[in-house]
């Protein structure tokens, strides 16, 4: 047998539970449901000045808590602020965002940037691509690679002419 308990949850009961029990217990949640609301009607809604003179230990100790999330959210957009985003820490700070908010703006312009930055060094060097590749060449206008196999073949042809003039020599 089931039964709703005192804080409104069923429980199971054995099945020699009788029917007394499950109604003292409907009786006390019934009952508990109604302590509750006549709490809710008893509370006022207070401004700050009845606070502040009625329980003066409570808004002091309030607004120390605050003062000091404050000085901790301060503090928290200070220490995540890279160089060059001095402004918007400021206006961060003004707003009053929290520094988790603040993170993630940085790191959204920060992305904005970087994709600016690409996109500037792309229509820079646009013109480079017009440019034809190929072997360097000097001032003069000779290419450099094509020299350098030509001087290669010559100190080939060199080479062969000095061993061929040799008779048996030293070895």
């Amino acid at each position: 047998m089931k039964w709703r308990n005192g804080y409104g949850c069923f429980d199971e009961k054995e099945d020699g539970a009788s029917a007394a029990d499950a109604a003292v217990a409907a009786a006390q949640a019934t009952e508990h449901k109604e302590d509750t609301s006549e709490n809710e009607e008893e509370q006022e809604k207070m401004t700050i000045e009845e606070l502040r003179a009625q329980e003066p230990a409570l808004y002091d100790s309030i607004m120390q808590e605050g003062a000091a999330n404050e000085r901790q959210r301060i503090q928290d957009i200070d220490e995540l602020t890279p160089a060059g985003y001095e402004s918007m820490a400021a206006q961060a700070k003004q707003d009053g965002m929290s520094a988790m908010d603040y993170h993630k703006a940085v790191i959204r312009a920060q992305r904005e940037r970087g994709q600016r930055h690409l996109e500037a060094r792309k229509q820079e060097t646009a013109p480079a691509k017009a440019i034809a590749g190929g072997a360097a060449e000097d001032e003069a206008g000779r290419n450099a690679e094509a020299e350098m196999d030509s001087f290669g073949k010559e100190m080939a042809s060199y080479a062969q002419s000095i061993r061929s003039g040799m008779d048996g020599g030293m070895y």
